[in-house]
């Protein structure tokens, strides 16, 4: 099953930052440009990630295709590197697939690499439009990791 997933630009990656009476908002990434994003996958998975039109603009490709039927895949940036997070934010993006459900998970890791946080989508319907997404930190739990500071 060859399947298409694309992550659009404008401001598809933000923090909201809230504060006293107003909101700020800070990119991380527009996902304009595929360079910089590392693929990792199993064996068994091919994914491809080019450059493609988004919502507005530019946006983000990837194709993955289970050879064997089963497996993952996806792709990995350090966003410009470590942020500090405040106390109450949210990540919006834009998403549009071609696919049929499937698994949608969002990672977060610690400046060591060893501690994952994520928000796991089981059986994930993809939006065929462009939808916005957003992952308020409450949807952000605990994966793994040797810390005990969750």
């Amino acid at each position: 099953m060859k399947v298409k997933i694309k992550l659009s630009l404008f401001f598809l990656l933000l923090i909201f930052l809230n504060q006293i009476n107003f909101t700020q908002q800070v990119s991380l990434d527009d996902f304009e440009k595929s360079d910089g994003w590392n693929v990792f996958k199993s064996d068994g998975v091919n994914l491809t990630v080019v450059n493609d039109a988004g919502l507005k603009g530019n946006a983000i490709r990837f194709e993955y295709d289970f050879t064997k039927g089963t497996g993952y895949g996806g792709i990995q940036s350090a966003l410009g590197g470590p942020i500090d997070l405040p106390e109450n934010f949210e990540f919006t993006f834009y998403l549009k697939a071609e696919s049929s459900s499937n698994n949608f998970e969002i990672k977060f890791l610690d400046s060591t690499g060893q501690n994952v946080w994520w928000v796991n989508n089981r059986n994930y319907d993809f939006p065929k439009e462009w939808k916005k997404i957003k992952i308020k930190k409450r949807h952000i739990n605990f994966a793994w990791g040797p810390t005990s500071d969750q």
